[in-house]
């Protein structure tokens, strides 16, 4: 009789997808070969997406994505650096927070929802949950005080200034897949199909953004989102001259500010906030006409893999492996509008448009970088696959499984690239910068920053007496709350996610120690793993088997149960930025 193993590899990867997580944990355990195809990277990097809505984008992981998979129904949102403007969501009357009103070391939110997702703004934080909820905390625009009707921006959270000082769900009308976050305005991007876009450039006003290239009609459809320092930016394929085509649009959130203010003042129902069920009540969606400028065509290729935002640049990856960058500059003091059309006159000229860096992108010129020649522990790279960018405020960060190389917004394509030392082949999958500090992320869970004090935003505590400590080698930050509270110290922390932006950072975290009970869970799994030894899967046996050993199947997602089955650990672990204002918070990736 033809058995499940009988079929081509190929269709048993396209087949797996669609079945519910229990299942395809049963057939794992029915033979070797299928333990082996149930248990590949790709697979579960699918099925976290499908069941948690993860967000991909936002690192360049190639591994541990089933052991994440299981551990990220119950993720930690950490948070450290200065706690002014309630950017920390934490009361300012905490015990924890320092004379100098910061914490400079992480600790932990407690929020009810699973949160797959954390961005940093100016003055604040957004997270992304595995059901498309948006939480929010901290301070809009940190350059103003909340004194109501100030600036024309109406009472209550209509107010920029007016701060969250808690985590705080935003009522939005349709569920999220992605967030970005810019110096003072926020983009969302809905689950829908096809998406729509909003912005928010205070917590209670989100609106949806109209404009001619997004209306239904157009067939454009978003791919990706990217707020820059000021700016936002929007991938989306075109449908010409073919369906592959991508083209990117960029806007100022500040050219529909006079809108804001008619709209506010004849709001019906302004926002509200419900202070016991944290939840902020925004008025029903409107649309506000907002002008774009349609970049050039990236050229030499037909797709734009990824994007990326910093504060006056544009940064593009293609799909051959190509980093591209385009200036926004203009002259200082020059308004949005009239920044919209000298930009659209100077690509029009030929003046101005898309820089290829070849000391980015290609691999003899990166394994000549001195960072990878003696003296230096870094071996020149034998491969050169770049998996992620990202940009924040004046600098970007182009990424491979072996390299970490780093540029400014004044980079062209002669200036070599800075590459770190110390995070050459070290596993690096994402990074992210406030105005003074960095962090790194590695695929092992590992999170090290470097760069000034930053009122705490460094994580790496203070030096006795309680001076500011600067670090200029990577050091890791510890996520050890519970061992400063005096309690037990849990076995180990795993981050999967990394966020900073002015004097604050932040990282979503899971625990790396067994829940109660997982032991048994797994023990039984075994078991039932035993008496399949052998038995074929399309057998009347096997499928009693495999069906008692997965149940009922309950799709695997954000309320189901996930069996452990990946107990123990991951993977193993194995100069400053440039000045920037206060609050700096701009920048990041798609």
């Amino acid at each position: 009789m033809p058995q499940l193993t009988d079929l081509p590899p190929e269709l048993l990867e396209a087949f797996l997808p669609l079945l519910p997580t229990r299942s395809i944990l049963a057939l794992g355990q029915t033979s070797r070969a299928l333990h082996l195809l149930t248990s590949d990277d790709v697979l579960w990097r699918r099925l976290i997406a499908r069941d948690y809505a993860f967000p991909l984008h936002v690192s360049a992981r190639q591994t541990g994505w089933k052991t994440l998979y299981a551990r990220v129904r119950r993720p930690q949102v950490w948070v450290w650096g200065k706690a002014t403007e309630s950017r920390l969501g934490i009361p300012y009357r905490d015990a924890r927070i320092t004379r100098a009103r910061s914490i400079p070391y992480p600790v932990r939110l407690h929020l009810n929802e699973p949160i797959v997702d954390l961005v940093a703004g100016g003055w604040s934080f957004h997270a992304l949950s595995a059901h498309g909820e948006v939480y929010a905390w901290g301070q809009m625009d940190g350059d103003g005080f909340a004194f109501a009707g100030a600036h024309g921006q109406g009472e209550g959270y209509a107010n920029p200034f007016l701060a969250l000082e808690e985590p705080t769900r935003i009522e939005l009308p349709e569920k999220i897949r992605s967030i970005s976050c810019g110096r003072k305005h926020a983009l969302f991007l809905s689950s829908s199909s096809p998406p729509a876009l909003y912005q928010s450039t205070s917590f209670g006003l989100p609106h949806r953004i109209a404009t001619p290239h997004l209306l239904p009609g157009s067939r454009a459809s978003i791919t990706a989102i990217a707020a820059g320092w000021d700016h936002s930016t929007i991938l989306f394929t075109s449908p010409s001259p073919s369906p592959t085509s991508s083209d990117i649009l960029v806007f100022w959130p500040r050219e529909v500010e006079s809108q804001y203010s008619s709209l506010t003042s004849s709001l019906p129902h302004p926002p509200a906030l419900d202070p016991d069920a944290r939840v902020l009540h925004t008025p029903a969606p409107f649309e506000l006409d907002t002008p774009m400028l349609l970049l050039p065509r990236v050229p030499d290729t037909r797709r734009v893999a990824r994007i990326a935002a910093g504060e006056d640049f544009v940064l593009a990856l293609t799909a051959e492996g190509r980093v591209y960058k385009v200036s926004l500059a203009v002259q200082a003091g020059v308004g949005p509008l009239a920044r919209r059309r000298v930009l659209e006159a100077l690509f029009e000229r030929g003046e101005r448009g898309w820089e290829y860096l070849p000391l980015f992108s290609e691999l003899d010129c990166v394994r000549e970088h001195p960072t990878f020649h003696a003296p230096s522990p870094a071996p020149p790279p034998e491969t050169h696959q770049i998996t992620h960018i990202s940009a924040q405020y004046r600098t970007f960060h182009v990424l491979t499984p072996h390299t970490v190389l780093s540029g400014t917004s004044s980079t062209t394509p002669i200036t070599p690239p800075t590459a770190l030392p110390a995070l050459q082949a070290s596993s690096v999958i994402a990074l992210a910068q406030g105005d003074y500090h960095s962090l790194a992320l590695s695929s092992g869970g590992e999170v090290r920053a470097w760069g000034s004090y930053s009122d705490g935003g460094l994580g790496v505590g203070e030096r006795r007496g309680g001076e500011p400590r600067e670090v200029w080698v990577p050091e890791g930050v510890r996520f050890e709350e519970e061992e400063r509270e005096g309690r037990e110290r849990r076995k180990g922390k795993f981050a999967f996610h990394i966020a900073a932006a002015g004097w604050h950072s932040g990282a979503l975290v899971v625990d790396l120690e067994e829940e109660e009970g997982d032991g048994e869970k797994e023990k039984e799994q075994q078991e039932m793993g035993r008496k399949l030894e052998g038995v074929p899967l399309g057998s009347s046996t096997g499928r009693v088997l495999a069906h008692e050993a997965g149940g009922r199947g309950d799709g695997g997602g954000g309320g189901g149960r996930v069996m452990n089955v990946a107990r123990g650990a991951l993977p193993g672990r194995s100069r400053p930025p440039p000045p920037g204002g206060r609050g700096a918070g701009g920048g990041q990736e798609s």
